[in-house]
């Protein structure tokens, strides 16, 4: 039981981390785009 929770928080954590990589990404492309234009 405690196994199977420990997955699935890890899965989340990984989802998450990866969400938050991505606005990171998003937001320094917006952001080099609007002060180089």
């Amino acid at each position: 039981m405690l196994n199977r929770i420990l997955e699935m928080l890890g899965i989340s954590v990984l989802v998450l981390a990866l969400s938050l990589s991505f606005i990171v990404a998003l937001c320094f492309s917006i952001g080099s785009f609007y002060f180089n234009g």
